[in-house]
């Protein structure tokens, strides 16, 4: 099975006045020629699952993903600080099914190419950053069951 997504936004503002400077002496400007906050131009994901028959009777899957987002900000102000940049990450995983379905295992892994970016930044006061970002590599084993 192949799934694929693509997400295309073209947003801007009609009218938007700011004050860029923070000095309320200087009032506002123009602000419309910046990025709306967290919107991105792009996004787009892909996978592909493949199935095969496992021992015991069991069934086992094979899945491969991807998803890109484009670069966007963080605050409207467009502040280096708050700038989130293109990212692709890439998730493998295998899962192996009992027969009865009742029972799973999957072995996983997340960010394979450890993609080191921003997940959200704000500048606070002018006077620091403050900025979280996306997990590192990731891997592990997951049991289930279904009652």
């Amino acid at each position: 099975m192949f799934e694929a997504t693509l997400g295309l936004l073209d947003a801007e503002y009609d009218k938007f006045d700011c004050n860029l400077d923070g000095d309320v002496g200087n009032g506002n400007e123009d602000c419309s020629v910046l990025s709306m906050k967290r919107i991105p131009d792009m996004t787009a994901s892909g996978g592909v699952t493949f199935t095969h028959d496992a021992f015991g009777g069991g069934s086992g899957a094979f899945n491969i993903d991807f998803t890109y987002t484009d670069e966007f900000y963080n605050d409207i102000f467009n502040t280096q600080a708050s700038r989130h940049e293109d990212v692709t990450l890439l998730n493998a995983s295998w899962t192996f099914r009992t027969a009865s379905e009742k029972y799973r295992i999957s072995i996983f892994g997340r960010n394979l190419t450890d993609e080191i970016y921003q997940d959200s930044g704000l500048g606070v006061a002018n006077l620091w950053s403050f900025s979280t970002y996306g997990a590192p590599l990731t891997y592990g084993v997951e049991f289930g069951f279904d009652l």
